[in-house]
Order: C-alpha cells, then structure tokens, then sequence
C-alpha cells in the first residue's frame, strides 16, 4: 500500500492547515519515510498536524531541511527524548567543528540552531514537555551558541594579537555572563540574550599586532555579537543585548573585574541589584565568573533587610504601573497587566530585600526563588499558588506565540484565526475559554502586584496633620500641648521638650535630603505611636535616644516609617525599657528583627538557635566577619528573649535557658574558630599516653551562672579552661609552615585565642566579658591547666568555696571525652565524706567577709549580696549538697533550682523551708532580669524610696500588686532558714 497525503477535507480550519503543510513536507526528498512512519502511528500524524497548524516557523524548517524530517522521523532522540545541557553542547559543537571560514560557520551554527529550535518547538507544540523543559532546552541551546561563537572569535585573532596577558604575565580571560531570563535558565523561545563580558585585569597581549586587554576583549566581544546576531541567508542565532552592562551603552563593552566591582561597589543603583540577581556565567571562563559574583554579593544581597532599597523597589513598580496603562501594552503579555513581568518584579524584589538572611533566596529561576518563598512563608501560600499557575500559564503562552513564526512578540495576534490556533494550541475547546483562563490568571496576579509593597497610608489627609505640625513646630504653646493630649500624652510638657531637643540634635544637621524627609516622614507617626503607650513622655524620649544614637543611617528611618507594625513595637520595646532602647540604639541593624510581631515572640528552641547562628556565619568571608556574625546571633536572641519577657511571654526559666543556650552556642563556635586558626598553623596536639599516640583534648567549662544554666541579662561568663595532654612527646604536629610547639603553650595560646574572640571589640560591640578567677591558683594560676593537676589541686589544695564553685561546674565546649572525665572528676571531689561543722565554719566565714566587703547602706536591701538574699540562698544549698553528697551523690546538680529539689526530694531539706527558697529565689532572679530590663540596673537595691518601691512592684506583677513586702518577708524567711541550718555568719575584714 502506498502512504498517501492526509486530506484537509472534513477538517476543521486549523487542521486543514496543518494537513496543507504535512502535504507539503511529503513532497519533499524525506516524505516517504515520513508517510510511512505516520500511517505507522496515528497519535503520531495527530501530532504532527497539531504541529505544524500551529507553527509556520517549524513548516518552514522542515521544508527547508529535508535532513532535519529524516532525523525527527528514523532517531527516536530527536522528538521522543529529552535532552540534557551537555547533550545540546555536543550537538552544537559538533556542528560547528572544523569550520574555520566565517561564512562556513556562520550558516553551520544557524543551521544547528533552526534544527534545535525546530525540535523544541514541535515537542512543545505536541504536548510532549511542559515549560521548565523547553525553558531548559532553549537556554542551554543559546549558552552553547554563546560558547561556540567565543571559541571561534577567539581563534581568529589570535594569530594576529596574540594571547592577552595580565601584568605578571599570566594569561588573561573573558567571562560571558548570562543576564535576564538566560541567567535564570528560563529563557523564552524566540529571545535576545542579555549579556555582559567581563576579562580578568588590565594588560596586554603577546602577539605580532599587540594590543592593550580593553580593546583586544572589546573587539573579541564585538565579534562574538556579530557572529551570533549577523542576518545571512540562514537568518541569524540570537539577538544579543549588552544595555545591562556597567555605564549601559555608554560603557566600555568588556571591563575589567576590578573595575566592575569597584563600579558596583561605589556607583551600583537598584535596578542593577535587581538585574545581577539573575547573573550567571554561561560561557568563557566559568570559574571566574562565578568569583566575580561572590565579590557582588554584599553588594547584590544586603544582610539586613534594606528599606532604602524598598523605596527604589516602589519607584520601579510605579514605572511599571505607569507603563502597564497605556494602550500599548494593554494585549502584552509580558509588560502588560498582570503579566509576566509583574510576576519577576514581585520575586526579584523579595530576593533583594531578603537574599542577603536567606541563601535560598538567591537562586536564579523564578520557579526555584517562589518554592524557597513557600518554604519561608514571606508570603501567603495561596498568593504563591496563584502566581506560580499564572506563571506557568503565560511563559507557555509566550512560548507558543513565539513558536508561531520564531518572532520575538509578546503581543496577542488580532486575527480570529490565529487567536484560535493559539487557544487550541493550549488546549482550550475555543478562544472565549482561552480569555477566561487568562483574565483569571491576570487579576490575580494585578491583584498580589498592587498589594506587594503597597505605599504606606500618610497619617491624616489633610495637608498639615497635626502631629506633623507638632514635629516642625509650627504648632507651639498650648495648641502643641492640646494635640499631644488629643494623642494621649499625660504630660505633653515634657513630650515637647524632647522634641525641641531632638530638633536641635547635631544628627540633624549631618542628614542629607533624603535622610531628612526620611525622618519628617516618620515623627508623627512616631509621636502616635508612642501616644498609644502607657507612659508617652517616657516612651518618646527613649524613642529620641534611639534616633539619635542611629544618626545619619537614615535607611532605619524608612524602616520604621514604612511599617507601622514595626514602630509600634519598637515604640512600645524602648518605652518599656531602657535597656532595649540602648541595645537597639547601639544595634540599630536589630530594628528589622520586629517587622514580624510573630516570629519576635516566638518561642525558640536550642535547634532553631543553632540553625541561625549557622546562617549567620555562612557568608563570612574572613575573621572579622565571623566574629561580627557571633555577635549579631547573640544580639538577636538577646533582643527575642527580652521581647518575650517584657510582654510576661517567657518565665525565669525560659529566659535563662535561652540566655545560656546562646553563649554555649557561641562559645562552641568561637572555640572551632580559634581551634582551627592554630591547628592550621602548627598542627594537632599529640602525646604520647601509655605507649599510643593521640591527640590532647581541650575543654571549656562553665561555673557559676553559665554552669547553672541560670544565665541573666548582661552576665559575664565564668569559665575554666582544661586539657588533658600527658605522657611524652607532648607537642603538635606541624602547621602548613611545618611550625610545632609543646602542647602546654598550644593550649595557652587556644585559650588566649578564645578570650579574645569573645571579648574583643568589633563593629558589632563585645560578646560577653570572661572571668577567669576561679580556675586553680586564681589570678596567678595558668590559664589553662591539665586535667592531672586540676584534679590534684581540687583534692589537696583547694578551698571549700573552691569546691562550692566547682559544684556549678559543667562543660560548655571542647572535647566531649574529656568533658566525660570533668564530669566524673567532679562528682569524685564532691562526693568526698567531710567534717560537718568544719564545712559549715567555713561556709559561714566566707558568707562573713562578703558582707564585709560589701556591706549596704542602712535601710536598703541588696536582693543579691545583703542577708536573706541570693548568695544566702546558693551558700544553703551548696552546704547542704556538700555536706550529704558522700551519702547521695544524686543531688550534685549543677542548677541552684535543680540542687534543691534534689535536697527535698531526698529528705535532706524541710519541704517547706525548700519551697520558701525556691520561691524567693524565683523572686529575686526575677527581680534581677526586670530591673535589668525596665531600668537598665545591674543590681538590685529595694530602698525606702516610694517612688522606687512603687516602680519595683509594676516590675514583678503586671497587675501591679505590693511586691515590696513580698521581698521583705522572703528575706526574712531566707534568712532565718539560714540561720536554722547554718548559723549566722560572722562578718570579719
């Protein structure tokens, strides 16, 4: 039987057309392989009728390459398989091979690339791939162009300049960086490529006809875009577009790395930061595209969320929106509403404004970037849900418009005919369903682009609201008190001092336009704020120390004044306690932590800290990065604890765990540091311990608060540095250098290392300050000590408040096998049978020289040092658990709170007299972290003061209740349950 033409009678219009071009295509030198396979495979002739009614270009194609019909009909790899990246480099490259005439590889390269796009196109067009595929394939199609054309471009000039060279003679290189849709490997079917040439420095070339870099890579660049760009008889490849480069089209056409980074670095505007987001290096040298962006990325991706950047990010929506109304863009599918690029722009902007906390955010495609949104929850899912279906949905329809004649457009054709081949190409029954699915997918999008960073509401509507003209002083004498009474201010007097002060600030004069109509923007909505907070004097003068402390980073202005969530609860953070306004003041980059009242009063658990502290640090470069990142983790725990706090979230224990939880968290990753800065240089410590060899453990140990667990806000650290070489040959290894030295002035210097990386001073403040007095021998003992001789000093030479110290011992970083060995050390030195009374004397006699020391005036109690207070409190229990561990080791916690309910629960305390101690110490520690938050103190003194007595109570008790007397009959409780036990002690000089 002979395989005839398929007829176009009966058919609908479209298919008659597609049946027309099929006729055609079998009239041509491959026809009768094709008929053969059709009639073969019906679903198959479906196909390629469906195909070709759709697309001129792919008529076109086939008719023209008969070659190209063969391969598609007898390779089951051209239209059935996909095909990988490298796949579509080896194709091209072998087509390109041995062309060493412009002419031969200009048409092989277009040759190869109307065959791939044929094929991409019909296996879209088919139904066979969905759109990431064919995005892949096309991309991949222009980076081997790209390639291909540098390769070529290259070998001719080189016989005539030579090999480009930087100063010290190494071979200088040209990267190609793919921008746009390319760098995000989504690129569409028929589209310019943007790209930017970047070479390696500055310097010349070696050949016969010398020429500097610049004007050797510019004239490699130029004819790279000619051989990609140039129309022949073939067409052309791709359409390349290099506005995007540095200084646009006014800018060289390659530049060096230094000066690209330098021109970022100093002259870089928003939209470039919105551009780079997609870079990517595509062809020429990879790897040193991919350093040049490293470089960028303080530069792309700020690590603090950038409200300046918001303002520019609005600006760019309102160009859009402006363009988006005009009639000429209304059928646009790109530029027009609620079309693709509006879709970009609210991605893009999100990894701008988030990219530099979030690593997950700086990925190139769209796709990719709105599963890490989800992922993060910075935005609504069914917002996502919604723009990823559009997405999806218009880059298909792009594609397919495009596919119709490989034209560049992006507008809807007009005719009724093509409206309907591209409905059914889509798989709509008729054009109406098409245009419903559209507009559906367009007002949702519209819809999510208007709401994304709308523009914040002015305060009143009226030109001159009124705290406006309280803020500029236009409004003075009464009618200023009158609207701050109106506003909710008690004593407006006081409000207007403070804003006269603020006005008159040295800060002000520093500040740029910019940063002045900044900070005009936000007063009145600052000065409600604060209205809205019990004590609005107090909260708007805390708020004035806060500006003032910011200075000229006025971006924090735009911060605050673009969220009124924020502001409102910075306002009410620093109104309630000065110590917050200070930290915020010192750490204004903390400001962004309370955009989201949510996450700023969460509760956060040991892994979720250890998480961000890992983000924290995984783009610093260099140490003091590093060092900077522990801080700013500590910072920002610090500052959601103490929210949580100041709004009666979080109980004493929560407060201490967390505050604890992050300095072991630092401190183990300020000992790695500074272990692996001298492991690099002289190697591991090794000895020799019973005849094998192996490395010396280092540990650190925490004693006192940090040992307890009972960490407060503002305490020091006490710790204890330990290892445990022994034996011989008791020396590192070697370094990179081949550098050793004896452990014992390895482990000096790691401890060393250690203090100064926590105490140090950075652009972020300190991390914690250390002490290190109560290691064996005090201040005159080494700073770290060997395990054998901590052991034989704690078990011959020390003091019984020695002992009472090490019973808060814990390991906090370093070694855990020698942490294993602490442990058990101590429990061996605790647990040791001792003279009852020789223990209580000398528990009552150093309880004696502390109030000696630091005796208080009359009539004020220290919660903390003064008789019935906290030291009472820890001496009792550390008596007790000294005097009966011999008997019941199980009651050597290293928790105060923990110890004593282990004495209860064993019979070894009055179940009353170990409630009346847990409660007031409860009480006092309490005490202690609010007047260390409300007043910024860091001890405790209740006076006779009322003001102060009155103050103290709405401290502890939200419904402000005594708590004066409270703290005077658990004083005497403590105080008697010492005596009780212990005796009184003897106060001696």
């Amino acid at each position: 039987m002979t395989p005839s033409a398929p007829s176009p009678s009966g058919r609908s219009p479209l298919e008659a057309v597609g049946c027309l071009r099929l006729s055609e295509i079998m009239g041509g030198s491959s026809g009768a392989r094709l008929a053969e396979a059709l009639l073969e495979e019906p679903r198959l002739r479906a196909a390629w009728i469906r195909v070709l009614a759709s697309s001129a270009f792919v008529h076109r194609e086939l008719r023209r390459y008969p070659a190209l019909v063969h391969d598609l009909v007898t390779d089951p790899h051209w239209l059935r398989e996909d095909w990988t990246p490298e796949e579509v480099r080896a194709h091209l490259r072998e087509a390109v091979r041995g062309c060493t005439e412009r002419a031969d590889f200009l048409a092989a390269l277009r040759r190869a690339r109307n065959w791939l796009m044929a094929r991409i196109a019909f296996r879209d067009l088919a139904g066979w791939v969905d759109f990431p595929r064919t995005a892949r394939e096309s991309t991949a199609l222009a980076e081997a162009a790209v390639e291909a054309a540098l390769g070529f471009a290259s070998e001719e000039l080189q016989p005539r300049f030579g090999t480009p060279r930087t100063p010290d003679g190494t071979p200088a290189t040209l990267t190609v960086l793919g921008m746009g849709k390319l760098g995000g490997g989504e690129l569409n079917f028929s589209s310019d490529i943007d790209l930017i040439f970047a070479y390696t420095a500055d310097g010349g070339t070696d050949g016969p006809r010398a020429l500097d870099n610049s004007t050797y890579f510019t004239r490699l660049g130029r004819a790279v875009i000619q051989l990609l760009s140039e129309h022949t008889a073939d067409g052309f490849a791709f359409r390349v577009d290099m506005r995007l480069r540095p200084h646009g089209d006014g800018g060289p056409l390659a530049q060096p790395l230094d000066g690209m980074e330098e021109y970022y670095q100093v002259h870089g505007r928003e939209w470039e930061r919105y551009a780079l987001v997609k870079a990517r290096p595509i062809a020429g040298d990879l790897d040193q595209g991919e350093r040049l962006l490293a470089d960028l990325q303080p530069f792309i991706f700020r690590r603090y969320l950038d409200f300046g950047a918001v303002e520019a990010v609005r600006d760019l929506k309102t160009q859009i929106q402006r363009q988006v109304e005009s009639r000429h863009y209304r059928d646009d599918l790109k530029l027009g509403r609620g079309g693709i690029r509006e879709i970009e722009f609210i991605v893009q902007a999100f990894q701008l404004l988030h990219g530099g906390r979030h690593r997950e955010l700086r990925g190139r495609g769209t796709m990719a970037t709105m599963a890490a949104l989800r992922e993060l929850e910075l935005l609504p899912a069914w917002d996502l849900d919604h723009l990823e279906a559009a997405y999806l949905f218009l880059r298909r329809l792009e594609n397919h418009l495009q596919m119709a004649a490989d034209e560049q457009t992006h507008r809807l054709p007009e005719e009724p005919e093509a409206l309907e081949g591209l409905a059914r190409s889509l798989d709509f029954p008729d054009t109406p369903a098409f245009f419903d699915a559209l507009e559906s997918h367009r007002d949702r999008v519209q819809e999510a682009f208007e709401q994304t960073f709308a523009a914040p509401q002015t305060v009143h509507e009226e030109a001159e609201p009124p705290l406006e003209r309280v803020w500029q002083g236009q409004a003075e004498g009464e009618e200023a008190r009158s609207i701050l009474a109106e506003h909710g201010y008690l004593h407006p007097g006081a409000a207007l001092g403070t804003l006269e002060q603020l006005r008159g600030a040295a800060f002000l004069q520093r500040l740029t336009r910019t940063g002045r109509e900044r900070l005009d923007r936000l007063m009145p909505l600052l000065i409600g704020a604060a209205g809205k907070t019990p004590a609005p004097a107090v909260a708007l003068s805390r708020m004035a120390e806060v500006l003032e402390a910011i200075g000229g980073r006025s971006t924090y202005f735009a911060l605050l004044a673009e969220n009124p969530v924020a502001l409102a609860q910075v306002v009410r953070l620093c109104g309630g306690s000065p110590f917050l306004a200070r930290f915020l003041g010192r750490h204004p980059m903390l400001l962004d932590e309370v955009l989201d009242p949510e996450d700023l009063y969460a509760c956060r658990l040991r892994a979720s800290r250890a998480a961000a502290l890992e983000r924290e640090l995984e783009d610093a470069d260099d140490l003091e990065d590093r060092l900077n990142g522990l801080r700013r983790f500590k910072n920002i725990e610090v500052l959601h604890l103490a929210a949580r706090d100041l709004q009666g979230l979080a109980e004493l224990d929560e407060v201490s765990r967390g505050l604890t939880e992050v300095a072991e968290l630092t401190l183990e990753r300020a000992l790695t540091m500074a272990w692996n800065e001298l492991t690099e240089r002289y190697g591991r410590p090794l000895c020799t311990d019973g005849g094998e060899r192996r490395e010396a453990g280092f540990l650190v140990a925490g004693l006192g608060k940090l040992g307890g667990a009972e960490l407060g806000y503002g305490s020091d650290l006490d710790l204890l540095f330990l290892h445990d070489s022994r034996g011989a040959d008791q020396h590192t290894e070697g370094g990179r250098k081949g550098e050793a030295m004896d452990n014992g002035r390895f482990f000096a210097r790691l401890g060393q290392r250690l203090i100064h990386f926590v105490t140090t001073l950075t652009a972020e403040g300190a991390l914690y300050s250390i002490d290190m007095r109560l290691r064996p021998g005090g201040k005159s003992g080494a700073l770290v000590a060997s395990i054998d001789h901590f052991r034989e000093y704690q078990l011959e030479q020390a003091w019984v408040w020695e002992h009472q110290a090490l019973l808060r011992g814990r390991t906090v970083a370093g070694s855990s096998d020698l942490g294993a060995t602490f442990q058990e050390l101590r429990r061996e030195i605790l647990a040791r049978p001792r003279d009852e009374e020789a223990l209580a004397e000398a528990v009552r006699d150093m309880r004696g020289r502390m109030l000696a020391e630091h005796a208080a005036p009359a009539g004020v109690f220290n919660i903390k040092r003064d008789r019935g207070g906290l030291i009472d409190i820890e001496f009792l229990i550390q008596y007790l658990c000294l005097r009966h561990a011999h008997r019941t080791p199980a009651i050597l916690a290293t928790s105060n709170r923990a110890a004593l309910s282990a004495l209860a629960g064993h019979g070894l305390v009055e179940p009353d007299t170990a409630r009346d101690l847990d409660e007031a110490y409860v009480l006092f520690r309490t005490l202690e972290n609010r007047v260390k938050l409300f007043e910024d103190r860091a001890q405790v003194e209740v006076t006779a003061d009322p003001t102060w007595r009155e103050q103290l109570d709405r401290m502890v008790d939200s419904d402000w209740r005594p708590v004066v007397p409270r703290l005077e009959t658990t004083r005497d409780r403590v105080r008697a349950a010492f005596e009780a036990i212990l005796g009184p002690p003897v106060r001696t000089g």
